[in-house]
């Protein structure tokens, strides 16, 4: 498959979109594993992000599922040609489920943050030396109502400040914990 548009748009936006993927019957046994999980309460506590409305089922997991998405060849083709690399290695996998709650879209972007902050180096490298994320969404999302929103090109504004402040420890934590004033990064877009 031809990712030539996509890997531009990620070059650009920070994100790229792949609808229709993943076919029906995976994401379908994606969410019937997160339904499972929440209800054999296998998901993380409060320490890790999960609440009432928010729950995190995070590695090690054992369940097929997990196999399944980790060795798909269209996953990993699409992960090795963003990555410029010929060898990956599977860092974390996550599921999460975000139940509608506040008000409705567009929502407010109170959760912003920056998983990973990296520099320019590690992004312009080739391999790159930055990790890939990919978000399945188990069921219909209206714009402005998901339980993640990206800043289209955000991530290039984090770059020179990453530059100069994660040289150190002290450094990368000072950035982390507040990427977005730092970055000088509009959550109004």
């Amino acid at each position: 498959m031809d990712f030539t548009q996509n890997l531009e748009e990620l070059d650009e936006m920070g994100y790229t979109l792949l609808p229709q993927f993943i076919d029906r019957e995976t994401t379908a046994a994606i969410r019937r594993f997160i339904d499972e999980a929440i209800a054999n309460r296998q998901y993380s506590g409060a320490e890790r992000g999960s609440s009432t409305f928010h729950y995190r089922v995070c590695s090690p997991i054992d369940h097929p599922i997990t196999a399944q998405l980790a060795s798909d060849r269209r996953i990993l083709e699409v992960a090795a040609k963003s990555l410029r690399a010929d060898n990956l290695r599977l860092r974390q996998q996550m599921f999460m489920l975000t139940n509608p709650c506040g008000e409705p879209p567009p929502s407010r972007a109170d959760g912003w943050h920056v998983d990973t902050p990296f520099t320019t180096e590690e992004w312009q490298s080739a391999p790159r030396k930055i990790f890939m994320q990919f978000f399945y969404y188990c069921s219909p999302v209206k714009s402005g109502g998901a339980a993640t929103m990206a800043i289209p090109g955000s991530h290039k504004l984090t770059y020179p400040v990453a530059d100069m402040m994660c040289g150190t420890e002290e450094g990368y934590r000072k950035f982390w914990g507040n990427v977005r004033e730092l970055a000088n990064i509009d959550l109004s877009t």
